[in-house]
């Protein structure tokens, strides 16, 4: 779990557990983006979760269907290409 105090150092955390079964879990906006396959969000006072498969995919994890049925499914946003 990456927590919001730690969110600088997620995009390091996650590729830093690249290539292995490891379930990263966090809260920060940009959690999905940096790769985590996670990540819990507020909405009204309700706690949600969103799931990046293709994250959970690419290391072999295997995400179950009720809980896919769930959560909502979140992709990463393509970055800008810096010029």
């Amino acid at each position: 779990y990456i927590g919001r105090l730690e969110a600088r150092r997620s995009a390091e955390v996650i590729g830093a557990a690249s290539g292995m079964p490891v379930l990263t879990v966090g809260d920060s906006e940009d959690f999905i983006n940096d790769g985590g396959m996670i990540r819990f969000t507020e909405v009204g006072h309700r706690v949600r979760f969103q799931i990046n498969p293709d994250a959970a995919d690419r290391v072999s994890l295997r995400v179950s269907s009720r809980l896919l049925r769930l959560a909502d499914i979140a992709r990463p946003r393509e970055r800008a290409a810096i010029r």
